[in-house]
């Protein structure tokens, strides 16, 4: 007995949903160890019976060897009588709740694993016919290596569906193994998880598997503590799960589906298909299910037909990225007449042969998060002739891989190798994930329908990353990393409700000390989007039990925004209002664990409800997060005709930072080509009404792109500060070191507590008037503005003591700006910190604003 230990372990962190229990289990009896493990409300709970020695092997393994996906953030260890417990075995045991607050944090969805490939395309994975073992190539036979992502292409060139296997084949394929050609395969380490949970603890009860029983042979998997499909709550196969079908709206005589497509003619739709049974999709016909209906849609895409997809957290419209006719009806049908395009290819090869990936970015896009990555365009690819409508007047391509296995089954039956991929909705609404919904809102958008019909619990659009100092930033934060925790705060007993602003809104939720963050919302002047942002916070409240009683609620200063307004229907102990840009640099600070940490904060954006009352966007703040922040420099204030609506037309911004003589004189200077949108804010600027004082760096980015000839209406956020990175970016690339660091020339000044733009404008207009190229004025001009800050946040840093810069905001979503000021402010010693985990732009304001109302 002297040698003998007892003890409890409580493991909290991404523990359930991703193979932690089984691997509890293996990790125990590898130790001969008894006792048990348990999911509960908190994370996992374990007992452990045995000697002292294997105790001490099981807890270091225990840290360093765990599944994939999981992750621990805390492990309590607390030791128990020896005599109290009689184990005489390790099991599993039941989940249970403890008490009424749930505290575990729930797994993002994760893209699907390398063995559950092998299950899906592999000739010997389990005893297959000769026909199939033949079909393959050996390489393909083979696996697929420690990377899918990067050799998959070439593999599944040989697979059943590029070799014409028919049906029957297929059939038999899959008597021999259930995962063959299964569009839902997944395992521990693998698969939907917070797009299917109803409610914790993650039991499949308690997912939209529910409905789904599994056969003898699933269940044997699931009950086997040694098969990785144990305890997966989403397993399925051919015999028991979901599955696909292909349907299209019923046809009319001027339909583009009964004009354009091969496939629809050759298939005799009308004599062989049948209208389908639910009343919600009664206008629709079945085309195919299954195998049949992955090869049907492969050959629609290819025949430029758009096709609407089920995936894990919503529907994709998909379409050949090479097809221009289809490239403009998508734009036409979408109202989507600028925003870029996201493209996905099946492999990591296929994504470096379209774009400049360096290692960090190689890494994201196969990463088991899967977002969409942000990269130089390469202009000699097979796709250059098509950027100018994938992603018009923009250097860069959003790039992502194949997660589901439905996405590598379309690849694999012959889809095109590069296919635009976007959230289906009409631009600027949510993304559909509801059947009916889709085929209510979708019917002017698809041609056809790939159906998946395992229900979706909430909708997740993808992810976006770009690289920015060779390090992550995050511009969307949703499937793949949503709602994993985004930081830990000191005060674990209050829950915290932050409800972000009005623009890429996503709330935040404190419980127990940690931040979770909700998926991408949207922007709440769609009504659509309004009632997501409603639903999601009910979700959240209703996920981790929180009470009606204790809540605090944090909400953006500005009036009128509805996320602001919407703190008044909620049942709290206490509201409190956070001011827009102090919650920027809250946000990098929170996530950084930099909580006590004094900074001199930059934020920069678009708009922001400021102290004064006037639109912030310019603000340099010292302070930190638990003693607060004091605005010690601004942007010098311009006048704003319209307020916020000058964001639509830059040249209605530029108005209001130009004198009333220069402003006149610009109009008779047919370079410029304003029209009345510039004369009219003119005269708003001319005699005071409805202007507005601004501080705002993205409106002076707007100016600037209007003398520099980007004068049309503004289609998407921040479409003309984009428009002139990406002029400045082409012209870097033809310039050596040497001639970029003669440009010098639109330098803001520094004086007092602001940084004056007039004379940096006024240079701009004299050498647009001499004839220089906008392309060299947009490059001097984010040169010269990262060169102004850097200085003014120099003095400051003399005169405060401080050498840690906070830089936040939708501007810093400029990778070009946020890299030139990064090498400014390092030539002065000064250290830059940006937002890696939450996007700097509004997408990460909810984390900011609950940070500093945790001090409140």
């Amino acid at each position: 007995m002297a040698n003998l230990r007892c003890v409890n372990i409580r493991v909290k962190g991404i523990v359930q949903g991703v193979g932690f229990r089984p691997f509890v289990y293996v990790l125990a009896t590898k130790y001969k160890l008894a006792g048990l493990v348990l999911n509960d409300t908190i994370g996992v709970e374990i007992e452990l019976l045995g000697p002292a020695h294997e105790i001490d092997c099981f807890l270091a393994d225990l840290k360093v060897k765990l599944p994939p996906a999981a992750r621990i953030d805390e492990i309590i260890l607390q030791e128990i009588e020896v005599g109290s417990r009689d184990y005489s075995s390790f099991e599993i045991a039941e989940s249970r709740q403890l008490g009424s607050n749930i505290a575990t944090r729930i797994s993002p969805d994760l893209a699907v694993c390398r063995d559950c490939l092998d299950d899906l395309f592999k000739a010997d994975r389990y005893l297959a016919p000769d026909s199939y073992a033949e079909s393959f190539s050996d390489m393909f036979a083979e696996g697929f290596g420690d990377n899918i992502a990067e050799s998959f292409c070439e593999n599944i060139a040989e697979s059943g569906f590029a070799h014409g296997l028919s049906n029957s084949n297929i059939r038999s394929l899959a008597e021999s193994n259930a995962y063959f050609h299964y569009p839902y395969v997944n395992c521990t380490n693998c698969g939907p998880r917070f797009s299917i949970i109803k409610e914790l603890p993650y039991d499949r009860p308690f997912t939209t598997m529910s409905a789904f029983p599994m056969c003898a042979a699933c269940s044997t998997s699931y009950e086997n503590p040694l098969d990785r499909r144990f305890h997966a709550q989403p397993v399925a196969c051919r015999q028991c799960g979901p599955n696909y079908f292909l349907t299209a709206p019923k046809l009319s005589q001027d339909s583009a589906l009964s004009q354009d497509s091969k496939l629809l003619q050759a298939s005799k739709l009308s004599q062989d298909s049948e209208p389908l049974q639910d009343s919600a999709l009664s206008n629709n016909i079945r085309i195919a299910t299954g195998d049949e209906a992955i090869r049907r849609a492969a050959q629609a895409l290819n025949d430029g037909l758009i096709l609407a997809i089920k995936g894990i957290g919503g529907y994709h419209l998909a379409l050949d990225a090479s097809n221009e006719k289809a490239l403009l009806a998508l734009r036409q049908r979408k109202y989507r007449r600028a925003k870029p395009f996201a493209v996905m290819v099946p492999d990591l090869a296929s994504a470096i042969r379209l774009a400049t990936l360096d290692d960090e970015g190689q890494g994201l896009l196969a990463s088991v998060a899967r977002p969409i990555v942000i990269a130089p365009a390469k202009t000699d690819s097979r796709l250059a002739p098509f950027l100018p409508l994938i992603s018009p007047d923009n250097l860069d391509i959003g790039l992502l891989l194949p997660y589901t296995p439905l996405h590598y089954l379309l690849f694999a039956a012959g889809a095109p190798a590069a296919m635009v991929f976007t959230s289906a909705n009409i631009s600027g609404e949510p993304i559909a994930y509801l059947d009916e919904d889709a085929y209510a809102d979708l019917q002017g958008l698809a041609d056809l329908f790939l159906i998946g019909e395992r229900p979706i619990q909430r909708r997740i659009d993808d992810s976006v990353v770009s690289v920015v100092g060779k390090e992550p930033l995050m511009v969307r934060r949703s499937r793949g990393y949503a709602p994993d925790a985004v930081a830990r705060l000191p005060r674990e007993q209050d829950f915290i409700l932050a409800l972000g602003g009005d623009l890429k809104n996503a709330v935040s939720l404190s419980v127990g000390g940690h931040v979770f963050m909700s998926q991408y919302v949207g922007d709440l002047e769609h009504s659509s989007c309004f009632d997501a942002f409603e639903e999601t916070i009910t979700d959240l409240l209703s996920m981790y039990k929180v009470p009606k009683s204790g809540l605090v609620v944090a909400y953006d200063l500005h009036p009128n925004y509805r996320s602001s307004l919407y703190r008044d229907t909620i049942e709290a102990s206490r509201v409190i209002g956070i001011q827009h840009h102090r919650a920027h640099i809250a946000s990098v600070l929170a996530e950084h664990n930099k909580l006590d940490e004094l900074v001199l904060g930059l934020a920069m954006d678009g708009t922001g409800f400021g102290d004064d009352q006037a639109i912030w966007g310019g603000e340099i703040f010292l302070g930190s997060v638990s003693s607060g922040f004091e605005r010690v420099c601004h942007l010098d204030y311009a006048l704003l005709p319209g307020g916020d609506a000058a964001a639509r037309f830059p040249q209605q911004a530029l108005a209001g930072y130009l004198d009333e003589k220069t402003g006149n004189a610009l109009l008779s200077e047919p370079i410029f080509q304003f029209d009345e949108h510039f004369s009219n804010a003119l005269k708003m600027v001319e005699k005071n009404v409805r202007v507005f004082k601004s501080s705002s760096v993205g409106r002076l980015f707007d100016a600037v792109a209007a003398l520099c000839g980007f004068v049309g209406e503004v289609q998407f956020e921040a479409q003309a500060a984009i428009w002139l990175e990406h002029q400045a970016r082409g012209q870097l690339k033809k310039m050596s070191e040497s001639d970029r660091s003669k440009l010098d020339r639109y330098r803001l000044n520094f004086e007092g507590e602001t940084l004056d733009f007039k004379f940096a404008l006024s240079s701009v207009v004299e050498d647009r008037l001499n004839g220089v190229k906008p392309a060299a004025i947009a490059l001097s001009f984010h040169l010269a503005l990262a060169g102004s800050l850097a200085d003014a946040l120099d003095q400051l840093s003399e005169a405060h003591q401080v050498k840690l810069i906070a830089a936040s905001g939708g501007v810093m979503q400029n990778s070009l700006l946020a890299d030139f000021l990064r090498e400014e402010l390092s030539r002065r010693g000064l250290t830059l910190l940006l937002n890696r985990v939450v996007p700097p732009n509004d997408g990460g304001l909810s984390l900011g604003q609950l940070a500093l109302a945790s001090f409140s």
